[in-house]
Parts: C-alpha cells; structure tokens; sequence
C-alpha cells in the first residue's frame, strides 16, 4: 500500500525590522522584501543618517540609526537589515553595535 504525506509549509509570525539605509541598496532590499513573502519579513520603515522628510517604495524614513532603540520600542521592532552599498567598517561596526544595543 502507498501513501501519500504532504507536509504543509507552517508561516512564522513575520518579524518587523526597518532598513539601514535609504539609497539605492535600501531601495532594491525593500523591493525584493515585498516581492518574496518567504523571508517573512515586514518592514516598518527606513533609518537614515542623512536623509529625511522623503519615502523609499512606499515607506518612510523614520529617524537615524542613533534613534534605534527608541524605534525598537515605539513599532515594536524585532530587527534591523543593513542596506549600504558604500560604508567604512569603522561605519559598518558603529552601526551594527547601536543594532545590538537596542535590543
């Protein structure tokens, strides 16, 4: 006798993160986010040290990285994705300890 299984795909809980980096990197990282839901991810919006008042596909900047851990608490982020093409690893690193700091 043969039987079949199908083993059903069970979708986490999708995990609301803001993009590191509203330029060009940002951009394509958000577009692929919305384009394959496999990631589970749900972006909240963008942090950006220099730029401000505009939206990125859709969504907007919400303030600088130094303001992480207040936007970790205020949308009830559960990450962060770091999206730029040209950082310094000096940059990169100060950057990825305000990502850990906040949580």
């Amino acid at each position: 006798m043969i039987r079949r299984f199908e083993v059903s795909k069970t979708r986490q809980e999708e995990k609301r993160i803001v993009v590191v980096g509203a330029g060009g990197a940002g951009n394509l990282l958000i577009k692929e986010l919305n384009q394959n839901k496999d990631y589970n991810y749900r972006v909240v919006g963008l942090v950006d040290d220099y730029k401000k008042d505009i939206m990125i596909s859709g969504y907007s900047i919400l303030g600088t990285t130094d303001d992480l851990k207040t936007l970790k608490e205020k949308y009830h982020l559960d990450g962060a994705l770091i999206a730029i093409s040209k950082v310094g690893q000096v940059d990169l690193r100060r950057i990825y300890d305000l990502c850990v700091n906040a949580g």
